[in-house]
């Protein structure tokens, strides 16, 4: 009975209430640190693409962020170049769900767009995804186009992107004399 009458008194409920508010605030604290993800630099990885059949993409050396893909990332496939068959700037985001080496089988039956890596430059564009959100902790860049990968940014939420850093792609895109135009 001692035990009851702690709670049921008055001090025994300030106590009571102490202990529901140090909880809370645990809580509170716990859901506040388990929050966006933190990126800044080069946050995406590079691959030229060598072929491409139905939703399955082969692809050659991985520069950029260091990062293996595996089943549930996020790639971006592009198309940089092919004017003269309308298929330059084809994209497709795609959800990965089988690796296999440097071959990737990516969600959904084929691709939207059409690419043909065997005589244009397409890549494969790690993509990071944060269902909370992210940060921008310093400068996010891509790698500059060096006439096979590289010039784009991606990041994918459903969350919110706070900008403590900018985002910035000038003069790194498909065309690598953009710079001359600046002047």
């Amino acid at each position: 009975f001692s035990t009851m009458r702690n709670f049921t008194s008055k001090k025994g409920i300030l106590n009571l209430k102490r202990r529901y508010m140090m909880l809370l605030g645990l809580m509170l604290l716990s859901i506040l640190s388990y929050s966006q993800s933190t990126i800044g630099g080069v946050i995406n990885s590079y691959s030229p693409v060598t072929a491409v059949i139905g939703n399955t993409i082969t692809y050659g050396n991985t520069v950029g962020a260091a990062h293996n893909l595996q089943v549930g990332d996020y790639v971006l496939i592009a198309q940089m170049t092919g004017n003269t068959d309308g298929n330059a700037g084809n994209n497709d985001l795609r959800r990965v769900v089988a690796v296999n080496g440097n071959t990737v089988t990516v969600d959904g039956a084929s691709l939207t767009g059409k690419y043909d890596p065997g005589t244009e430059k397409v890549q494969l564009v790690y993509t990071p995804y944060d269902k909370t959100g992210f940060v921008v902790s310093s400068k996010i860049t891509p790698l500059p186009w060096d006439g096979s990968v590289g010039g784009i940014v991606s990041a994918i939420t459903p969350g919110t992107i706070n900008l403590g850093a900018n985002i910035d792609a000038s003069c790194s895109g498909y065309r690598p004399t953009d710079t001359q135009l600046l002047t």
